[in-house]
């Protein structure tokens, strides 16, 4: 009986290590950077994957809309939110990576033949279809124009199109990945808008509440950095050929 006790304790603090050398990764619809259906999950994915089994970790994916994965977090229900961008409401739930995985711009798409411009003159009411999760920054300030919140960058721009309202928000990398996947959106009937609205950053996010969460930060950070001065990340962006050039970046 002794011996069997002295066993267990002994497997003990071996069970508690491989328990805190899984960590689970939310996996949420955001094509082209993210998705359960695109290949690896995704560059966002396939990167965050790489960063944290470099540092020795197992990593588990758990496919979950976004606003389910920000609300698990809280509850220590989920490790890591890949593809977050930095805002003040976020940044009170989460600690974030130091460095953006990827960058992507913003901008405003419009009908072609559509001479509407971004005047803060024009007398009449200009609107500005905003994915949710979506915002616009002093880069190009929006805030003269008339905002109505929609679920997807899809969505936006099918508003758009069908002349609901003037101009969609969106990422140019998002957009060009929806022109590829929807026939009835297409370059020929939207164009981009002049000057873009923004850049944005893709970061990881790990809730304040996480009760390992800087320790897995901090290790995230330095196998991040290895990976980095080495190159190999640089050479995963490379090889997904993004037609928006989406470079890691320091901070953003």
């Amino acid at each position: 009986m002794y011996v069997l006790l002295t066993l267990i304790l002994l497997a003990i603090p071996t069970i508690s290590k491989a328990i805190a050398k899984e960590v689970s990764i939310a996996v949420y619809e955001y094509s082209p950077f993210i998705g359960p259906k695109l290949d690896r999950g995704g560059i966002i994915i396939e990167l965050v994957e790489t960063i944290f089994k470099h540092a020795g970790y197992e990593t588990r994916r758990v496919t979950m809309p976004l606003a389910r994965a920000i609300a698990t977090s809280k509850n220590a229900g989920l490790d890591v939110i890949p593809g977050l961008w930095r805002s003040p409401e976020l940044e009170q739930q989460f600690l974030y990576g130091k460095r953006s995985l990827l960058t992507t711009p913003l901008g405003l798409y419009k009908k072609r033949a559509n001479d509407v411009l971004l005047d803060q003159d024009n007398s009449g009411r200009i609107t500005v279809a905003i994915p949710r999760g979506y915002s616009y920054t002093s880069e190009n300030d929006l805030s003269h124009l008339y905002h109505v919140s929609v679920n997807s960058d899809l969505q936006a721009l099918k508003l758009v199109l069908k002349g609901r309202v003037k101009f969609a928000l969106t990422s140019l990398e998002v957009a060009k990945h929806l022109f590829m996947e929807n026939l009835h959106l297409s370059e020929t009937h939207l164009e981009l808008t002049s000057p873009l609205v923004g850049v944005r950053g893709f970061y990881i996010g790990i809730s304040h509440q996480h009760p390992n969460g800087k320790r897995l930060l901090d290790d995230y950070e330095r196998s991040f950095s290895e990976l980095f001065s080495r190159g190999l990340l640089q050479q995963i962006v490379q090889r997904w050929r993004l037609t928006v050039k989406a470079p890691i970046s320091k901070s953003r």
